[in-house]
């Protein structure tokens, strides 16, 4: 974990910090996304694939969640999102989401 000195810290570092730390201590607690659209995407993609918008940002790794995170991915890539601004809003290290994409055929 990284500590930063409250003068230096921002609200977003604060939060992060926070979800960290709960994520550690809370079962099953998923932090908050940041960004309306990619929540918004996680809710398109859920839909479609029959699970929740918590699935699509849990590290469960069910068939059908799997495929509904990387659709959610595949949308956010076709919206012009680059690799490592999708994996800050999806909780995910950007090489994930290219490993991902790579499997349904959605990098370009």
């Amino acid at each position: 974990m990284k500590f930063v000195s409250i003068e230096t810290a921002t609200h977003d570092s604060v939060e992060q910090a926070l979800d960290a730390a709960f994520a550690r201590v809370v079962p099953g607690f998923i932090p908050r996304c940041r960004n309306s659209q990619a929540l918004k995407l996680a809710k398109l993609a859920a839909d479609r694939y029959g699970v929740t918008v918590d699935a699509i940002f849990s590290e469960r790794r069910r068939r059908a969640e799997v495929l509904a995170r990387r659709d959610a991915w595949r949308m956010a890539r076709t919206l012009g999102w680059s690799l490592p601004e999708i994996g800050e809003r999806f909780n995910r290290d950007h090489t994930t989401i290219l490993h991902g994409l790579r499997q349904i055929g959605g990098v370009q």
